[in-house]
């Protein structure tokens, strides 16, 4: 008769398992993100997964007419999100919920062009 029993005998070993795929809290990255323009044309709104983080572990910052992301954890770590110069990128808002940054970008108004009379001499 086939003895099944298995005693003292581990089937793998987890420091090592843990150790090859380490925890994601140990490298919070961004997951993935999306843009679209919202209904009104008038805005782009940019969404990033980041879960795991708190409101206060991120900062948006426009520099050299880009957009950055930094998010603060065991090391602080900036991306870059975009460059656009028919963005308003200085007037961005954001907001975090359920473990999705959620980023709206106004459009900038563009001007119109104008006629010009032109006269015959």
């Amino acid at each position: 008769m086939l003895d099944l029993k298995v005693s003292n005998m581990r089937f793998f070993d987890l420091d090592l398992f843990m150790s090859t795929f380490p925890n994601y809290s140990d490298f919070k990255v961004p997951m993935w993100s999306s843009w679209r323009e919202d209904e009104a044309k008038e805005n782009v709104i940019l969404k990033i997964a980041v879960p795991g983080y708190d409101v206060e572990d991120f900062e948006l910052f426009v520099e050299d007419d880009s957009l950055f992301l930094s998010i603060k954890g065991k090391k602080t770590t900036s991306y870059w999100l975009l460059d656009n110069k028919e963005l308003n990128l200085e007037a961005a808002t954001a907001d975090y919920k359920a473990g999705v940054l959620k980023v709206k970008i106004p459009k900038l108004e563009t001007k119109k062009g104008k006629k010009l009379q032109i006269k015959v001499s």
